[in-house]
């Protein structure tokens, strides 16, 4: 009888005269179910189907079969805000831990853009039940949907929330070795999310991402260029001299752009880069970087006769580091380079020459 689809109705009816009839709740229930079954192949009977389905679960809350119906004709109506209210339900429903954290963190994921409230109080609630089965694959998880949906819809406080909970899943010793590259990139966002409001919040993350990967150059850039701005002049050699130790040509072009735009903006704190400088050049003199950055320095203040002259200097050491081979900083191999060092003598000495003509115009410079 049921192969005859003409005659959906009639087996509704009948169902109904069923309904009427049974002995108890649960007997109506599963009639109830059934008679939603056969109304949804009807196409056209979604909001009677709905209704049935409704009494069902008002009589048995935790009916799984009637949810799972209930949830395929309203994702058929196209109803958004039902179907969550279906999935928070569902998930109070179901026995399992696995499902209802699956059923948590799909609706946390379509509430996200409509509701970001619920969202949170899923993604709260699926974090919770991952704690009480001790589970650390399904934390991470849950941590990794969180910061996906502050990212695209929270605030950046929303954001630095998640991120921090993701790192102390990662952080973990038993999933730290695993996760070392992706710890960096954590510690370096949480760092970014506060620089500009607590750079010493900033600084402490740096130097968590900096204990985790001790050779990444990325994370000592960020630190050269923190340390400018707090005025950290100390820490500024070991970290010249650890970055230089393990960064690529290229990346010593980018930091070389980032000296020499802050030599030209930062202008008080000039002073403490020209000693700082002095300090680096007893250990490499002629690096590569010394030498620019010096070049910067003068050109940020053409009128300083004292700087053309150091920069004269910087040239001729230059010279000798490229003909030893020893220009691009004591920790890379020697690469002589006759070429450079005889453009950087030329260098020196038309700066020298500048220098003293300037200096012989100048009457305060004679004093």
């Amino acid at each position: 009888m049921l192969a005859h689809r003409a005659r959906w109705t009639e087996i509704a009816a009948l169902i109904e005269d069923e309904i009427e009839r049974a002995a108890g709740d649960a007997e109506r229930v599963e009639l109830l179910v059934e008679r939603a079954v056969v109304l949804g192949h009807q196409g056209s009977a979604d909001a009677e189907a709905r209704r049935a389905l409704e009494a069902a679960v008002a009589l048995a809350p935790r009916h799984h079969g009637a949810y799972l119906e209930l949830e395929r004709v309203v994702a058929r109506a196209g109803d958004p805000d039902a179907l969550l209210e279906v999935w928070d339900r569902l998930a109070d429903a179901v026995d399992q831990p696995e499902h209802k954290i699956a059923y948590r963190l799909a609706l946390a994921r379509a509430a996200a853009e409509r509701d970001h409230g619920r969202a949170h109080a899923a993604l709260e609630a699926a974090a919770r039940l991952a704690g009480e089965l001790r589970s650390t694959a399904r934390a991470e998880r849950i941590a990794r949907e969180r910061l996906r949906i502050a990212e695209a819809h929270g605030t950046p406080a929303e954001a630095a929330a998640a991120t921090e909970a993701l790192v102390s899943v990662l952080g973990q010793p038993q999933r730290a070795a695993a996760h070392r590259r992706e710890l960096v990139a954590l510690h370096r966002r949480q760092a970014q999310l506060v620089r500009s409001e607590a750079p010493a919040r900033a600084w402490g993350y740096l130097q968590q991402a900096l204990a985790a990967a001790p050779d990444e150059p990325l994370v000592l850039v960020d630190l050269i260029e923190l340390a400018a701005e707090l005025g950290r002049f100390g820490d500024l050699p070991d970290l010249v001299a650890t970055w230089q130790a393990v960064e690529t040509d290229a990346g010593r072009q980018a930091m070389l752009s980032r000296w020499c735009a802050d030599a030209h903006l930062a202008a008080e704190h000039r002073e403490p880069r020209r000693a700082l400088l002095r300090s680096l050049e007893a250990a490499a003199p002629g690096f590569v970087l010394l030498a620019s950055t010096a070049e910067c320095d003068a050109l940020a203040d053409a009128s300083r006769v004292r700087a053309r002259l150091d920069l004269a200097h910087t040239y001729l050491a230059a010279a000798r580091a490229a003909m030893l081979g020893t220009w691009l900083g004591p920790r890379s191999p020697p690469r002589p380079d006759p070429g450079a060092a005889a453009r950087r003598r030329r260098r020196s000495t038309s700066r020298a020459m500048r220098s003293t003509r300037r200096s012989t115009r100048c009457p305060a410079t004679r004093r």
